[in-house]
């Protein structure tokens, strides 16, 4: 009885010493600083939220948060180095809608499921906007598909994204005009080509997150023609949801979340979340969230990876409707 009882009483030394070494490496962590992997080009809407939400974890965290944009390929590049990278919670990867529920419907190989990810933390949620080239002769929606049902096969759209060649598509299908692609591939991948193009009139339309169309609402060189959500945005009260301007059983919405690759410890995941959700709830952090027409969501791990699932069901089925799978 002696004996057991001393066995089980170093059993149970041990392993408090285990969860007290264990607890003071979570606080420890970080030691040094955090590569962050943004699958997309300097200058969008998912890099401009990486680096305010990176600036504000740099200052909790007390150590560099170094943001590495790895664009091209829809993504699936970038998001594939953050998969394959060491799971020490010294590397995260940014995941929007494009990259983690659509492109394993529509990239044939692509080698990725959006359980290969680790979910860290919701950052924000955001309806897209439906933007016209100041150059076309059209203002709304039902002059756009006037001007489509007028002219067949002038009507073209920017697409660089999975979100957006789907939503593209699935726009076509809900109003019955033809929207052709304008595609960006390398080396002139990303959102700033795309504008490019969309202030010079190449481009038609182009579905955009609020933050990268907002400098060219203002300027003149665009203009909103509708939210491709089911409601308005407070930012741009004028504009109309895509309901609105009467096309209906459509929506296309985006997120941007944190993820890290499959293994990387728990308690560096759980401290992540917690220092994020403390980042995004304050005042400075909020606004400028608010200023790019995101919706902050402070989730759990948990919530999110939900979130994730919910959302791959719901554009398979889109891709599925729309023909865009892998043929």
């Amino acid at each position: 009885m002696i004996t057991t009882t001393r066995r089980a009483l170093g059993a149970a030394a041990l392993f408090a010493a285990v969860v007290a070494v264990t607890g003071a490496a979570a606080q420890e962590y970080p030691t040094k600083p955090i590569k962050v992997i943004v699958p997309f080009a300097a200058g969008g809407g998912t890099d401009v939220i990486a680096r305010i939400w990176g600036e504000a974890m740099g200052t909790r965290l007390k150590q560099r948060l170094i943001i590495e944009n790895q664009a091209g390929g829809n993504g699936a590049p970038g998001t594939m180095a953050g998969i394959k990278a060491n799971p020490d919670g010294y590397t995260l990867v940014m995941g929007v809608a494009s990259t983690m529920a659509i492109n394993p419907h529509i990239l044939k190989g692509i080698g990725y499921q959006a359980t290969d990810l680790q979910p860290v933390a919701m950052l924000a949620f955001s309806p897209w906007l439906m933007a016209a080239s100041a150059k076309m002769p059209f203002k709304t929606v039902p002059e756009m598909i006037a001007y489509a049902k007028a002219n067949p096969g002038q009507l073209t759209m920017a697409a660089w994204t999975a979100t957006g060649d789907v939503g593209r598509k699935a726009l076509s299908m809900s109003t019955g005009i033809e929207i052709l692609a304008v595609p960006y591939a390398l080396p002139y991948a990303g959102s700033a080509a795309a504008m490019t193009d969309l202030v010079a009139g190449r481009a038609a339309l182009a579905l955009l997150d609020i933050s990268a169309a907002l400098p060219f609402l203002q300027s003149g060189d665009v203009r909103a023609l509708a939210m491709t959500s089911s409601q308005r945005t407070s930012l741009l009260p004028n504009v109309p949801s895509i309901a609105e301007a009467g096309v209906r059983d459509y929506e296309v919405t985006s997120f941007v979340a944190v993820f890290a690759p499959l293994r990387t410890p728990k308690d560096m995941v759980d401290r992540l979340n917690r220092e994020t959700n403390a980042a995004l709830a304050t005042p400075e952090v909020s606004k400028k969230f608010v200023d790019l027409g995101a919706e902050i969501l402070s989730w759990d791990t948990a919530r999110l990876a939900r979130f994730v699932a919910d959302e791959n069901r719901r554009w398979a089925a889109m891709v599925k409707e729309t023909g865009s799978e892998p043929k």
